[in-house]
């Protein structure tokens, strides 16, 4: 199984170390490689502003990490949020 975590790194609000948000399973052979797409839209990686009344999405930098679990990611890079 391959997950898709993420960790903001300008958030204002406090947000946990790592959010799950995605995951797909995949099933290799032994020396078997294979590419996977996962999609991480803007909406995805917003939270719920209570005054406001609606989600918002930060205009920041997000540490996107991808692994067999939140203990063993083995790719990440960092992406730029814009609205």
């Amino acid at each position: 199984m391959v997950q898709l975590y993420v960790r903001h790194e300008g958030s204002k609000v406090t947000r946990p170390g790592r959010e799950l948000r995605a995951f797909q399973r995949v099933v290799l052979q032994p020396h078997q490689t294979k590419t996977i797409r996962m999609t991480l839209k803007a909406e995805s990686v917003a939270y719920w502003d209570e005054q406001a009344g609606r989600f918002v999405v930060e205009e920041e930098s997000v540490r996107v990490m991808f692994g067999g679990s939140s203990a063993g990611t083995r790719l990440e890079t960092t992406v730029n949020v814009a609205r």
